[in-house]
Parts: C-alpha cells; sequence; structure tokens
C-alpha cells in the first residue's frame, strides 16, 4: 500500500477541525483540534428547507467554510478544486499521495461503508493518507476513529460525487502542500475571534437559507411551524442529532468553540477570554437542553413540543447574541 509515512491520525470531535489537527500535525505543527476549530472561525448558524430531502426541515451550527477561514486566516492559499469524470478525479488526488502530500476531500458519510449510516450527509471532510489500486482501497483519516479507516475506491469514488444535502458534490478535494503556523498565534487568534462575532451579526441575504443572530432569531419565531412537517418527527430526531451526536462535540459546536476561547487566553492574556469562555459554555449547555426537547418531541405521538423547543431558540439566540456583540469588541 501507498500511504504518507509521516501521518499520524489523532481522533477529534468534528470532522473538519480533526482533519485540520492532523493536517497540522503532519507538517510538525503542536495544535489542537479547539484551536483549528477556532482559527477556522468554525462557529456558525444557518437554517433552510429540504422538500423533498430526509429531513425536509434542517439547522446547523457550523460555519459551512471552516477549512478555507482556517487556511487564510495563517495567510496560506486555499480553494476546494472540483472534477466531474471520476477517473481525473481520483487521478489527481492519487498523484498527490505519491508525492507525499496529504489531500482534504469532501464525501457523503452514508457511502463510507464503516458508518453503517443509512442517512445521506454530504460535506463531511476526511483526509486520503493512502491507496491500494492492487485491493482497490484507500486508507482515510476520519474523525473519532481511533485509527485509519480502510474503504472500497468504489465507494469512495461515490461518496465524493453525491448530490444529497446539505452540500452536494463534485469530487471536491485540495492537496495541502504547506501549513506554516506564526511563531505568536495571538493576532491570528484575536482576528478569527472578532471576525467570527462580526460575520454572525451581519445581515446575510443569502435567499431561503437564513444564518447568523437574524437566521437564529427567525428560526425561533418559526420554529413551532415545524409541526406542520411531513416528517416532523424525523425532523426532531435528526435536530437532536445535529446538536448532540453528529460530530459536534456536544451543544451544537458551541463546547468545541468555549474550548478554543479558553486555550487562546494563554496568547491573549489581555483579553477577558475566561469570561467569553464562560458564557459559551453556558449557551452550549441551553443547546443540549433544546437537543433534549427535541429528542423527546421525536418520541412523541403529537407534534406539540416545537412550541417549547422555539422558546428555547430565542433564549439562545440572545444570548448568543450579547456573546457576539462582546467578542466583535475586543480591542
Amino acid at each position: 500500500m501507498q500511504r504518507l509515512k509521516k501521518f499520524r491520525h489523532i481522533p477529534g470531535a468534528h470532522c473538519g477541525s480533526t482533519a485540520l489537527n492532523n493536517l497540522a500535525g503532519f507538517y510538525g505543527h503542536a495544535l489542537t483540534e479547539p484551536l483549528c476549530f477556532g482559527i477556522g472561525e468554525g462557529m456558525g448558524f444557518m437554517t433552510f428547507d429540504m422538500p423533498g430531502g430526509s429531513p425536509t426541515r434542517i439547522f446547523m451550527g457550523r460555519n459551512p467554510i471552516l477549512e478555507e477561514r482556517f487556511f487564510k486566516n495563517l495567510n496560506l492559499p486555499f480553494t476546494w478544486k472540483v472534477e466531474r469524470d471520476p477517473a481525473r478525479a481520483w487521478q489527481a488526488v492519487r498523484q498527490a499521495v505519491d508525492q507525499e502530500i496529504p489531500v482534504l476531500l469532501k464525501t457523503d458519510l452514508h457511502d463510507l461503508a464503516y458508518y453503517h449510516s443509512k442517512t445521506h450527509f454530504a460535506g463531511h471532510v476526511v483526509v486520503l493518507v493512502g491507496y491500494d489500486e492492487a485491493t482497490g482501497k484507500a486508507l482515510l483519516s476520519d474523525t473519532h476513529f481511533k485509527a485509519l479507516q480502510t474503504v472500497s475506491l468504489e465507494d469512495l469514488a461515490r461518496a465524493r460525487r453525491s448530490n444529497h444535502g446539505p452540500r452536494p458534490l463534485t469530487s471536491d478535494y485540495f492537496p495541502v502542500e504547506q501549513l506554516q503556523i506564526p511563531a505568536d498565534l495571538g493576532p491570528v487568534l484575536k482576528n478569527a475571534i472578532v471576525q467570527q462575532a462580526k460575520t454572525f451579526l451581519a445581515h446575510q441575504d443569502l435567499g431561503e437559507v437564513r444564518v447568523g443572530i437574524e437566521g437564529m432569531e427567525q428560526f425561533a419565531r418559526n420554529f413551532v411551524r415545524w409541526r406542520e412537517a411531513p416528517d416532523w418527527t424525523w425532523c426532531a430526531r435528526f435536530g437532536y442529532q445535529i446538536i448532540e451526536k453528529r460530530g459536534t462535540g456536544g451543544g451544537n459546536f458551541r463546547r468545541l468553540y468555549a474550548s478554543f476561547l479558553e486555550a487562546a487566553a494563554r496568547w491573549l492574556p489581555e483579553q477577558d477570554l475566561p469570561t467569553l469562555a464562560g458564557q459559551m459554555r453556558a449557551i452550549a449547555e441551553r443547546w443540549t437542553d433544546l437537543a433534549t426537547t427535541l429528542k423527546t418531541v421525536s418520541e412523541s405521538s403529537t407534534p406539540a413540543g416545537f412550541a417549547e423547543a422555539g422558546r428555547i431558540m430565542e433564549e439562545l439566540a440572545a444570548r448568543e447574541k450579547a456573546y457576539y456583540l462582546a467578542a466583535a469588541s475586543l480591542s
């Protein structure tokens, strides 16, 4: 098998930040997953309907451009490459591994057999670290697994070109040829904290996709209407999972971000990051309360519990707005 000789897989909580942490380690840098998540401005919020999808209503707590922001905040080039032809898509990433270059891949975890998942979820990030064309296998570094995972080349090709939501794929990939970290991370961390907060507070017109604080506030008002969805039970169950179970680190990524703020205090002692981290941990707990409410709704015979979910969401929007206003004003 052809594989990257220096690559070490360290399990983590979230696919993107785990991949970035392992890539940093490959290039000799001792970061942590929370630091990678924060540098990438990883926290976010978006909600949208997916008519004909499964589920038909969805919200997410992660910035969809985590990987891009991570590299840009470190002043490094980054652009997801796409390739419609499956043969050329494989050739491109295979050649990178042959040159001892790890490759970020976007996949649909439904098609990665080791997940045994019945649910499609496109946009799941892994690192290609090896392959064996004789046996038709690829070797992936993937999130919480303790060891590297093996997948058939056929399944990997299918996972890379999924047409399912939330983000249909075109064999998206990025060979990570370099990854330098400045000696003083302080300015990078401060910029990431401030910019993440400002982005969350800003008005963003993305059509049917509602994002940021405005999206949270609108979602709080409309949450009760999820009871009208034909698959309201699955919408509630998936909402519970997306907060607590599906690679978020718990609390809809807010616990992971609180850990980032606590770690960042080492480089920014002049800022009151412990207070911000405390705010974020309290916010994470309320997200977990929302998850518990949605789990209960999913196990109920009626959708009445969506009203309580809306009330919790209203509180979360207010708490997060207070946090972002404070974080955006760091001097």
